[in-house]
């Protein structure tokens, strides 16, 4: 859960951890016309977990979060903005020119910055 819905993605928002093991989850913004004032945000991200039965289905799961009675854990993580890195520039300086490309994408000659 987050303090402004309308302004992110997470995938996946919903799921299973067993025990000892980890799960990635990516969090993507909505495009904003222009950056907050001083990079500041308040947003915050809710994660609860609760300890599920062995063998529990998705479906019992999500059940565990409609009904109440339950203890879950919660932890929130605050938003930080942090300005990009700095991208080179497209064009190479200097009239040796150079391929741009080289030892700078896969080999498809695509760039990742």
């Amino acid at each position: 859960m987050t303090t402004s819905p309308e302004k992110y993605f997470s995938r996946p928002n919903f799921g299973t951890v067993l025990s000892r093991s980890t799960l990635d989850i990516t969090v993507t913004t909505q495009r904003q016309m222009e950056a907050p004032p001083r990079m500041q945000c308040t947003d915050k991200f809710l994660i609860q977990s609760a300890v599920a039965s062995p063998g529990a289905t998705i479906k019992d799961i999500r059940r565990l979060f409609i009904t109440g009675g339950h203890r879950f854990q919660k932890c929130k993580l605050e938003v930080v903005y942090i300005f990009p890195p700095q991208v080179p520039p497209a064009v190479p300086d200097g009239p040796e020119g150079g391929n741009f490309y080289d030892d700078a994408g896969d080999e498809d000659g695509v760039r990742f910055c």
